[in-house]
Formats: C-alpha cells, sequence, structure tokens
C-alpha cells in the first residue's frame, strides 16, 4: 500500500463520526450529603423574582454542577413550604478525602403569592428550611 493511501486510511479511522456505542452517558447527579445553609433574596422587578442560595456539604473534594431544582407538585403545599433538591455530580476518579463545601442558586421568576418559606432537601435529614416571617424579625 502507497503513503498517501495509508495516510487516507488512518485519517478515515480517527476521523470517523462516533457511533451510538461511542458517546458517553450524561453524569449522574448525586443529592448532596447535607445542607448547611438556605438564604434567599427578593428581587422586586417586573416579573419579581426569589433568588435562593444553599450551601451543602459533599464526603469528597472534585463534585461539580452543584444545582438546585425546584420539586414538581400538582398543587401547591398546604403549608407554602415549597421544596428544592440540592444535586451535584460525583468525582468520576480519585477525590480528596476531606468533606468539602459546593454552593447552587435557583432564581425563580415570578414566586407564587402563597409562598411562605423554603426547605432544601439533601440526603436523609441533610435538610434546612427557611421562613419568611422568620426573616424580618
Amino acid at each position: 500500500m502507497n503513503a498517501s493511501l495509508r495516510v487516507a486510511a488512518l485519517f478515515v479511522v480517527f476521523h470517523a463520526p462516533a457511533t451510538a456505542d461511542d458517546k458517553k452517558p450524561a453524569p449522574k447527579r448525586e443529592m448532596v450529603k447535607a445542607i448547611i445553609d438556605v438564604k434567599f433574596v427578593y428581587e422586586e422587578k417586573k416579573p419579581p423574582v426569589l433568588v435562593v442560595t444553599a450551601r451543602g456539604a459533599v464526603p469528597t473534594g472534585g463534585w461539580k454542577e452543584p444545582q438546585l431544582a425546584l420539586q414538581k407538585f400538582e398543587k401547591p403545599p398546604a403549608d407554602g413550604v415549597y421544596e428544592f433538591l440540592m444535586t451535584a455530580i460525583a468525582p468520576d476518579g480519585p477525590a480528596t478525602q476531606a468533606i468539602q463545601e459546593v454552593k447552587a442558586s435557583y432564581r425563580w421568576e415570578n414566586p407564587p403569592m402563597g409562598l411562605k418559606g423554603l426547605k432544601v432537601s439533601g440526603v436523609g435529614e441533610g435538610a434546612k428550611s427557611v421562613m419568611f416571617e422568620d426573616e424580618k424579625k
């Protein structure tokens, strides 16, 4: 096989389009182990925006993309407390063996009128709540 034909063959092998088998699955999000605190800021704009920020603890270094996700609900909670889950992507290799802190925010445009508080959940008992009337004192 002449040299130019070998180069062309190698080009095709290394630049062939990826197949479904070549694609990596999306990294799995895991619940943060404990919630340290929850804070909020109410931005009075049109429409109003509630910015929720939570800090959580994870068991090792290397966790990335922490995120707060508002739980889906069919009808508003009777107590007016809306729940968020805090997740992050765990390291996929070696990581420092020390508890680390992660932080995530969620911008909630035009939150409901009956909103009285927020609960951010992690694993098991790892949850924190903040009630709006507590913050006014």
